[in-house]
């Protein structure tokens, strides 16, 4: 069994991407959430967003992580599906946990979305009916 072959291999590096300058000065502090979006979502279709927002004059923050599949069909009228998950809140260790348990849900909307039909406009094959030399008749007389 040849395990080495490009067409068996199983890639798990999902593409995490920092949304904004404080996203990426804080990334030490949730490595944790990287790490589980890169290897358990486990799709290269799937593309991660995350961004950090501080409010002015308070400890509070705000943490997003947006999460885009391009489908190759459109399903549901759309090419590409988003689906974003966030916490604000003072506390930097309850937020990561909360992403963390949130993370899991991705696996199976994507899925919800694999497993939807494409509605695509079927493809209907119109060809002239040719009218008898009777039909023609008929409608000069109307029978």
């Amino acid at each position: 069994m040849d395990v080495s072959n490009s067409r068996n291999n199983i890639s798990s590096k999902g593409q995490v991407y920092y949304g904004n300058n404080l996203a990426r000065e804080y990334a030490p502090k949730y490595r944790s959430i990287i790490h589980n979006l890169k290897h358990h979502t486990a799709n290269k279709d799937l593309t991660h967003h995350i961004y950090i927002n501080k409010s002015q004059g308070s400890k509070a923050f705000s943490m997003n992580i947006v999460t885009s599949y391009k489908h190759p069909r459109k399903v549901g009228g759309v090419d590409e599906h988003v689906l974003e998950q966030g916490y604000r809140g003072i506390d930097f260790r309850k937020g990561k946990k909360y992403l963390l348990k949130q993370i899991k849900k991705i696996s199976s909307w994507k899925s919800n979305i694999d497993l939807t039909l494409p509605h695509e406009p079927p493809e209907i094959d119109v060809k002239p009916v040719k009218e008898s030399f009777f039909d023609k008749v008929k409608k000069i007389f109307r029978f």
